[in-house]
């Protein structure tokens, strides 16, 4: 699963529960789960 994939699935999780499917997610991958929580959650505007 991509990085962008990756972050609107947590975005959809409550955010109370986006640690817990980033720890599922990304397990074994800790270069891949912070590149996801780098991803800014709102794009800048045009």
């Amino acid at each position: 699963m991509g990085e962008e994939t990756l972050f609107h699935e947590a975005l959809a999780q409550p955010p109370a529960d986006r640690a817990a499917f980033l720890d599922a997610a990304c397990a074994g991958q800790p270069e891949l789960r912070d590149r996801v929580e780098k991803l800014p959650a709102v794009p800048p505007p045009p």
